[in-house]
């Protein structure tokens, strides 16, 4: 039965992976659609606005030959009027007068029926031929399952909405139509008679033949001219479909083309920006900074010594008489007595420190006339290693009050800034936190915990997040961390500490909670109070 169940989630494992790439597929392609479709609405967009532009050109021009050779006929007729009778020029104007205001209406109707034709209907041909290229690509890639007959459908149904639309158009323009006819043939039988009252004052052929000519070239400038007005409505009117067609991928779009080269830059520069300042500090600020002298926090013949035990995860003690000791909550495996609340580390003159540390806070206990035994440990983490450091008559030995665990003896804790160190500001610790005098300190680290001499010549680079503490009378420095690839891709820490005596300095394989998964609001906070703590000497 487990062989079989095993068996069952080997092969839903990879009935889920197949669905997921398939539904990536379909996904790509819905997307590549999408976009196609945005970039058949930008060209057309591009083809109206052109299209606009020329027509309202063409409608200027056509209105201006319209107007030049009307004014050009109506001067020369006013020159002829001059010489022919008064009667029959007045009789000549009012039949004039009647046809042209017949003409009028017959090409005001004629425009009319033009104009309700191809506004109805030329943007639902418009809308027609896009679906038709939306079709076409819905048919093709391999999403053409899903969405080719969808879009087939929508091609049909558009064109059947079409041939209705022209049918009902034309039945509903049929009277408008007759109207038209009756008035071209009134049109007619004025123009008869004005050609009989025109016959009377003939001018002389040359004459008649400029003015048939400008006005049939007038005649054809205004046919013009409603076409294109005609034809500038129509586009309006695509216009406001494909702004009504428009939607997220055709914003991207356009974003694209206006913003695509400075994005690709803006996002070049976030992405490339840690590599290059990583290459720059490496190579251009670090080998300035190795030349500068290192952070000296007690003179190196000052006297006091300094031992370490064995490290363990369960580290017993005795307390003999008279000796007390401090601890942090939650690391006693076993005590005898009843301990008490103090608060060591700096008293209330640094409230914020001592919170920061978890040394706001301890467990007491002093042995009376018999000794006490415990035993220190973290039952919370695995990975935690204790180690003990005894100090005698020490003159400051660096260490980092939230990896103390528990202090013993009369050991003092102070504390030394270097606002002024190039070393201190760039590894962020302005402030360096010393246990001074005669006592024990035990202190945390992942893994195996130990103490390493530092030695005079060879000056050994240690990461500094391994780094728990170290004897004040060290010259302590901050080096490059090699090899420079390994800086580069972020593997490894720009900086290393390097110590540099006849002492010794404690470290860590691993710092505590190092590799475990973390959110990234965790590692942003982290990060922040990280700095914080690195500052004022706590961490």
């Amino acid at each position: 039965m487990g062989l079989m169940g095993r068996l069952l989630r080997a092969v839903g494992a990879w009935i889920a992976l197949i669905a997921l790439l398939v539904a990536g597929v379909v996904l790509a392609d819905l997307a590549r659609l999408a976009w196609h479709d945005a970039q058949i609405r930008a060209a057309e967009q591009d083809r109206l606005d052109a299209l606009a532009a020329q027509t309202d050109a063409d409608l200027a021009t056509a209105s201006s030959e319209a107007s030049t050779a009307r004014d050009a006929v109506s001067a020369g007729r006013q020159a002829w009027n001059h010489t022919v009778p008064e009667d029959v020029r007045v009789d000549l104007e009012a039949a004039e007068a009647g046809v042209g205001e017949l003409r009028d209406r017959a090409g005001r109707m004629a425009a009319e029926f033009e104009s309700q034709l191809r506004t109805e209907l030329e943007p639902q041909r418009a809308a027609a031929d896009r679906l038709a290229e939306r079709t076409r690509l819905a048919c093709t890639g391999v999403a053409s399952v899903a969405t080719c007959g969808w879009a087939s459908m929508r091609e049909e149904s558009a064109l059947l909405a079409l041939a209705r639309a022209e049918v009902e158009v034309r039945a509903r323009l049929a009277d408008l139509e007759r109207k038209i006819e009756v008035r071209q043939a009134s049109l007619t039988d004025a123009e008869a008679a004005r050609d009989a009252l025109f016959a009377l004052t003939q001018p002389p052929p040359e004459m008649t033949g400029d003015w048939a000519a400008l006005e049939a070239d007038a005649a054809d400038a205004e046919a013009r001219a409603q076409d294109l007005a005609a034809q500038r409505d129509s586009l309006a009117e695509q216009e406001r479909q494909l702004d009504a067609e428009s939607g997220l991928s055709d914003q991207l779009l356009a974003t694209w083309e206006e913003h695509g080269l400075r994005l690709a830059l803006l996002a070049a520069f976030i992405l490339g920006f840690p590599y290059l300042r990583r290459t720059v500090m490496w190579w251009l600020v670090a080998p300035v900074v190795e030349r500068d002298a290192a952070v000296q926090l007690v003179p190196a013949d000052a006297e006091g010594t300094a031992r370490t035990s064995d490290c363990a995860g369960d580290l017993p003690l005795v307390l003999e008489s008279g000796e007390e000791l401090f601890v942090r909550a939650g690391y006693l495996l076993r005590e005898e007595g009843k301990p008490r609340t103090r608060f060591v580390y700096g008293g209330w003159r640094h409230p914020f420190t001592s919170a920061a540390a978890g040394l706001l806070e301890l467990e007491w206990f002093r042995a009376r006339e018999t000794p006490l035994r415990l035993t220190l440990g973290n039952t919370g983490d695995p990975d935690s290693q204790l180690l003990r450091i005894d100090l005698v008559d020490h003159p400051g030995f660096v260490v980092h009050p939230n990896q103390v665990v528990a202090l013993t003896g009369g050991l003092v804790l102070k504390r030394r800034w270097r606002l002024l160190h190039i070393h201190a500001w760039l590894t962020w610790q302005l402030r360096f936190v010393m246990a001074t005098g005669t006592g024990s300190l035990y202190v945390e680290g992942g893994g195996h915990v130990r103490a390493e001499p530092a030695g005079v010549g060879n000056r050994p680079r240690v990461p500094q997040s391994r780094v728990l503490g170290f004897d004040g009378r060290l010259a302590y420095r901050c080096v490059r961390s090699r090899p420079f690839f390994s800086v580069l891709v972020g593997r490894r820490g720009l900086w290393d500490d390097s110590f540099a005596g006849e002492h010794a300095f404690v470290v860590a394989r691993t710092a505590l909670g190092e590799g475990r998964p973390r959110s990234a609001a965790r590692r942003a906070w982290d990060a922040v109070w990280g700095a914080a703590e690195r500052a004022l000497g706590i961490g």
